[in-house]
């Protein structure tokens, strides 16, 4: 109060230093007239007051899908990984909310993750484990798929190049295989080879190799991709049927 004037009642007190509010200020005021900032962080105060609202503790990742869903832009969570400021408001703003403490006990990586004592380092680690534990998930789901292909395929066979048992010929003796399996092979094989659909599930090409993009883990070999080429080439073109 200062000659009869009161800041709480003219909506003009300031916030507390440290606090999600000061934080918000103080990178508003630092992104001056940078549209892109100042969007950027808006979206990120309106995604974290939505994520609050949920009433439990939220990811980067959360904030990203709800950015793109919302809004169609970003942040992303690797970017505001990378930006100190970002992630001090997104910190702020998970120790405002005061969440529950998770019941499921965290797991040895995890534990290591946040005995990082530098901040920004313990923040990168937690945004690196969290796109590996993606990564494996997509890996599980593709090599699930190529196992339960029909007819039945010897992968292992497969991927060493070998010919086996379920191969189109095996002593002259031909074994029967569908127009439609030999459709589902293609459209699987196509797939591995259309680089737009491979980087939308996080994999890329590299020398030849299937790899998951950022974490360098090979999933398919090129010797592998061209067994698969050669067996969808043994089995030939069948007519629609």
């Amino acid at each position: 109060m200062q000659d009869g004037h009161d800041d709480r009642a003219a909506g003009t007190m300031q916030p507390e230093a440290g606090s999600s509010a000061a934080l918000l200020t103080a990178l508003s005021d630092a992104a001056g007239a940078d549209e892109r900032r100042l969007g950027t962080l808006d979206r990120l105060h309106r995604a974290c007051d939505h994520l609050v609202e949920a009433g439990r503790c939220f990811s980067l990742r959360d904030i990203e899908n709800y950015c793109r869903s919302a809004f169609g832009a970003g942040p992303r969570a690797q970017s505001i990984s990378n930006d100190s400021g970002l992630h001090a408001y997104v910190e702020a703003r998970r120790r405002e909310a005061a969440f529950p403490q998770r019941r499921k006990p965290m797991g040895t990586l995890d534990r290591s993750v946040e005995e990082i004592p530098e901040p920004d380092i313990r923040a990168r680690m937690r945004a690196l484990v969290e796109e590996h534990r993606v990564l494996r998930k997509r890996h599980h789901i593709l090599t699930q798929g190529l196992a339960h292909l029909s007819p039945p395929l010897d992968l292992d066979a497969v991927f060493a190049g070998k010919r086996d048992s379920n191969a189109v010929t095996t002593s002259g003796q031909r074994i029967e295989v569908t127009g439609e399996q030999v459709r589902a092979l293609r459209g699987l094989i196509a797939a591995l080879h259309d680089p737009i659909r491979l980087q939308r599930l996080g994999l890329e090409v590299d020398a030849g190799d299937l790899v998951g993009r950022g974490m360098r883990e090979m999933l398919i070999g090129q010797k592998q991709l061209e067994a698969l080429d050669a067996l969808l080439k043994a089995l030939g073109d069948p007519l629609d049927e």
